[in-house]
């Protein structure tokens, strides 16, 4: 009776290192620089039963575990480094545009203080010569108040003569109409002759 054909007999490569990979846990990325008949020559090896190979790939398989999961692990490490580089990098441009903008409002505001500095000491100019002119109207106001009081003064004298003109007026004519009509033109000449000095 004749043998039915090995099973690797038509596999590919990749059927070959499945196999691997199930029987004795052989991952594809070991076996991947490995040429097809190496890959088959391998599977032969490991089904005769040598003990150290199999104890030579099975620790080979477990060291390329470990190194897969800390593969694994630091690409996961990598990959968040670099997501929070990328974060980093985003903040500090944000910061960076941030800056420029204060810097522009320190420039802005270094001129409004300037600005603010010549309208101080124009109006501190203008101050000061409304200060002279408020002296000067001061000045002006105490004369004219005694000015004023002279005038006042004045006006009282003006008043009282006026007062004493009119009295004597009042007396001269009262004797005058009491007077007969000579008498009348002689008091009447010698009043016209007072008024005029």
């Amino acid at each position: 009776m004749a043998m039915p054909p090995h099973p690797m007999i038509n596999a590919s490569k990749n059927d070959i290192q499945t196999m691997l990979k199930e029987k004795h846990n052989i991952n594809k990325n070991i076996s991947e620089d490995l040429t097809e008949d190496e890959c088959r020559q391998l599977v032969s090896m490991l089904s005769q039963g040598n003990l150290g190979l199999e104890k030579l790939l099975a620790s080979y398989a477990e060291k390329n575990g470990t190194l897969g999961k800390n593969n694994a692990f630091y690409g996961r490490q990598r990959s968040s480094a670099e997501k929070k580089a990328i974060q980093l990098q985003q903040e500090c441009d944000e910061l960076q545009i941030t800056i420029a903008q204060l810097g522009d409002r320190k420039a802005n505001l270094s001129s409004e203080h300037q600005e603010l500095v010549q309208q101080i000491e124009t109006l501190e100019g203008q101050n000061f010569q409304l200060s002279a002119k408020v002296k000067n109207l001061n000045s002006s106001n105490h004369e004219l108040t005694e000015v004023n009081h002279e005038l006042k003064k004045d006006n009282k004298r003006l008043k009282n003569l006026v007062d004493a003109i009119r009295l004597n007026l009042s007396k001269n004519f009262k004797s005058i109409l009491g007077s007969d009509d000579s008498e009348i033109r002689k008091a009447l000449a010698k009043l016209y002759k007072s008024l005029l000095g």
